[in-house]
Formats: structure tokens, sequence, C-alpha cells
């Protein structure tokens, strides 16, 4: 078939069984929504070390007066990257949790145990820019 028109040419609406077209948006109306995902599940270890990187840059500029409800809210989720298997986020996490913690002048167990970890993690010999 050729010209205009019939299924699996360019354009059209796209409907059942066509091509093309845009997807179809969800309506919204059956109350179904995509289960949260865990922390760091399906983010490119790439971006989280970035961002962790841009982070443990920008933390000395940061007021004092802010550093302890930033400790308290960000440091569960640091502890969960620095405890992942990608040792250049772990790492990342790592030496932000260090600045963050010693700067209330109180490094935690919890820090020296995410620290062994990762020290212990497979791939840190082998490992020369992480």
């Amino acid at each position: 078939r050729g010209g205009r028109g019939g299924r699996g040419g360019r354009g059209g609406r796209g409907g059942p069984g066509g091509r093309g077209g845009r997807p179809k948006k969800s309506d919204g109306l059956n109350g179904l929504r995509a289960p949260a995902t865990p922390l760091g599940a399906g983010v490119d270890a790439r971006v989280v070390s970035a961002l962790l990187t841009g982070i443990n840059r920008a933390f000395p500029y940061v007021d004092a007066d802010a550093v302890e409800p930033l400790v308290e809210k960000v440091s569960p989720a640091l502890f969960a990257i620095a405890h992942s298997p990608n040792l250049g986020g772990a790492l990342q996490a790592l030496s932000l949790l260090l600045q963050l913690l010693s700067s209330r002048a109180a490094v935690s167990d919890r820090f020296y145990r995410a620290l062994y970890s990762v020290l212990l993690h497979p791939g840190a010999p082998r490992g020369s820019s992480a």
C-alpha cells in the first residue's frame, strides 16, 4: 500500500496497532503511580559522583549556622550512597560526610564503619582514579 492513510505509514494517529504518533498520556484517573524507587536506583553512577563532587567543592562556602540542619537532613542519604556498590560515588559520599561531621567536631562510628566497608570493596585495590 502506498500513498496516504493506511496502517503503518508515516504520521497518522498512532492508535493501537499503528506506528508513529505520540505515546498515550495517562489520564491519572486510575490512581496508579509508579512505585518509589530506592535511592540511587536508576541513576547513573557518573551522575551521582559528579553531583557529590560539586557539593564537596561548594561545602566550604556554606554558612556555619546551616551546617547542623544539613547534617541531619543529608547524612542518611550519604551513608546509603557510601554503602552502594558504586566505588566512586561511595568515596565522594565519604568525603562529604567527613566534611559535614568534622565541622561539628563529631565523626561517628557509623562513618568509620562505612569507610572500612569501602576499603574492603573488591574494586578498591584496582581503582586508580576513584
